[in-house]
Parts: C-alpha cells; sequence; structure tokens
C-alpha cells in the first residue's frame, strides 16, 4: 500500500520519533542563533509538534501572534512543512527585529525559515525511504530463497531424467555455479526446466502406456495360440 507524505511525516515509530525531536530541536536552536521572537519560536515549533500528534493547537485571541497562528492554522500546519508558511510569521518578526533595532530583515528570516523547515522533511523522507529499502530487501532475499529452493528441487529431477541432447544444456552449469547467477537468469532456467520435465514426464508416461498396452497384446495372443 502506498504512503501519503501526512504519512511519513506523522510515523509514530520509535526511530521516527527520535528524527523529529532531533529535527524540531535543530530547528529552535537555528530560531535562536539568527534572534527570532521567541514567542514565535514557541508558536511554530509547539503548532508542528501538535500536529503531528494529531492534537488541536490555539492561541489565546489576546495573544499578539494569534493572527499568524490563526492564518497558519487556515493554511495547515501540515503544508507548512511543504513550504506553505503564513506571511504573518514574516510580518512578526519583523517588527520583533525594528523594536530591538536588528538590521536583520524578516523577509530574509522567513526564507531561510523554510529552507529549515524543508531540511525536517528530507530528514523524516530519509528517515522513512531508508525503512521501505530495508523491507523490500527483506522481501527480495524471501523471494530469492524460495526460488534457490524450487532450483534445487528441479535440478534433482533434472538429474533422474534421461534428458535428449537438445535439453543437456540445463545440466551445463553446477548447481552452486547456478545459484550465482542473476534473477533473471535463474527464473529463465526456472521456466525452460519446468518445460522440459513436464516433457520428459510426459514421454516417460506414454511409452510406459505403449508398452502396457503391447504386454497386454501379447498375452492375449499367447493365450489364444494355446487355447
Amino acid at each position: 500500500m502506498l504512503e501519503d507524505v501526512s504519512h511519513m511525516w506523522k510515523c509514530q515509530g520509535k526511530d521516527a520519533n527520535i528524527v523529529w525531536e532531533k529535527a524540531l530541536g535543530s530547528l529552535q536552536e537555528w530560531l535562536a542563533s539568527v534572534q527570532t521572537d521567541p514567542d514565535i519560536t514557541s508558536a511554530i515549533c509547539n503548532g508542528l509538534q501538535t500536529w503531528r500528534l494529531g492534537q488541536a493547537f490555539q492561541v489565546s485571541p489576546n495573544h499578539h501572534l494569534y493572527c499568524a497562528t490563526l492564518q497558519q492554522g487556515d493554511i495547515g500546519w501540515g503544508n507548512l512543512l511543504e513550504g506553505w508558511i503564513a506571511i504573518e510569521w514574516e510580518t512578526m518578526q519583523q517588527e520583533f527585529y525594528t523594536f530591538n533595532h536588528s538590521r536583520r530583515t524578516g523577509r530574509k528570516w522567513s526564507v531561510m525559515l523554510l529552507q529549515r523547515i524543508w531540511q525536517i522533511s528530507r530528514a523524516l523522507w530519509e528517515h522513512r525511504n531508508a525503512i521501505l529499502h530495508q523491507q523490500e530487501n527483506i522481501v527480495t532475499q524471501v523471494q530469492e530463497s524460495s526460488l534457490h529452493r524450487k532450483i534445487q528441487r528441479m535440478y534433482e529431477d533434472i538429474l533422474q531424467l534421461s534428458l535428449g541432447p537438445e535439453d543437456s544444456y540445463l545440466c551445463t552449469l553446477t548447481l552452486p555455479v547456478l545459484l550465482q547467477k542473476t534473477w533473471t537468469y535463474k527464473s529463465e532456467w526456472c521456466k525452460s526446466a519446468e518445460i522440459v520435465i513436464a516433457r520428459t514426464k510426459r514421454g516417460r508416461t506414454s511409452r510406459s502406456r505403449n508398452l502396457r498396452h503391447m504386454r497386454s497384446f501379447m498375452r492375449r495372443w499367447l493365450q489364444q495360440g494355446y487355447s
């Protein structure tokens, strides 16, 4: 089943939570390093955290960041991880810089904020992608083990059959060498072996049936000769 992006970000696996906490902590450190309004830092980090946990994030209407949090809530906190940031954050941060006589700008701050948030998204994606690849590798190993068992059974069957010259290619390689071949090679070998084994067994059955008919006919002929 395919996973959507929201599931990837909200995954509550132990390792996923560690990645999230580390990424969110890194975001908080960066926000502090660029002199972000502490209330903005708290609002953004808490908003993302509550969204990930499936909880509602609310700020008192009397709070000076109420408009920013309301705007981001309308856009979606999950969408913030995709780069959809409320413009009100930039406005409020510019006011904070101006109040503190800082030469920094809210515009540059918001651009750098998006870059940092994308780092969170990338960290979560890389973690989930690694898990999915690990699961795929496990499935592949199981499939290959099953294929190897099938080849071993069929190889043993072939050795017990009297193959014609046209089918001897199936035993050209030793079993250990055959098992080291590529997946495609081994799959094609199995298809060919299945056809040859089935054809040989049908031929053996047909010859056996003909032999029984001949013996039965001979017995009847002999019985008629002595009667």
